[in-house]
């Protein structure tokens, strides 16, 4: 990290990264363990909070996914609809320093592989993660004639996501040898 610059920001290459809407959570798993995973605070998410099949798994809760549900219908930012395959209410508090045990309910999105969990705008006001302040808009609308830089802005946003995903599995696989060694030093003691 450069200096003077937020935590959780960094310059690379006069790229701007931003992890300062990333938090990260535990979810409680079906074997009473407190599971890390990433949580994105996504203020244009304008319907519920998402979780991915994938980690849904690895909770082992795919049991308790429902799917008598009202499905939201919403687009992904390049266009295309977000396919859930149900809903599951889980357990979940803010890490490292959570105490609070949350008990919220999230969609179920089978395919996403590089996201864990998507926090909305509506969790996100409610929670006052963010303010909003109303004096202080200013309507901005994106031009929609270049289809060519639109090509090229999925593009770049499904290079981000796999980057994304690679992360996130290098973090867990962090934690988990983490846990290993802890482990470790509690059966020598």
């Amino acid at each position: 990290m450069q200096s003077g610059e937020p935590e959780g920001k960094s310059i690379q290459d006069g790229v701007v990264t931003s992890t300062l809407f990333n938090r990260e959570i535990r979810i409680l798993s079906t074997t009473n363990e407190w599971m890390l995973a990433t949580a994105l605070l996504d203020t244009q998410c304008c319907e519920g909070n998402w979780i991915s099949r994938r980690l849904v798994e690895r909770l082992e809760r795919s049991s308790s996914i429902s799917t008598e549900f009202e499905p939201p219908e919403i687009i992904e930012a390049s266009g295309r609809p977000v396919k859930h395959c149900g809903v599951v209410k889980l357990e979940w508090k803010w890490f490292p320093r959570g105490t609070r045990v949350h008990e919220d309910r999230f969609y179920v999105v089978p395919s996403s592989d590089h996201l864990d969990v998507v926090f909305g705008a509506e969790f996100i006001v409610s929670e006052k993660l963010l303010e909003v302040n109303e004096m202080a808009f200013l309507p901005l609308v994106r031009d929609k004639k270049s289809k060519k830089a639109d090509k090229a802005a999925i593009e770049e946003r499904e290079k981000k996501q796999q980057e994304e995903k690679m992360a996130l599995e290098e973090r867990q696989k962090q934690q988990q040898q983490g846990e290993s060694q802890q482990e470790g030093w509690r059966s020598e003691k």
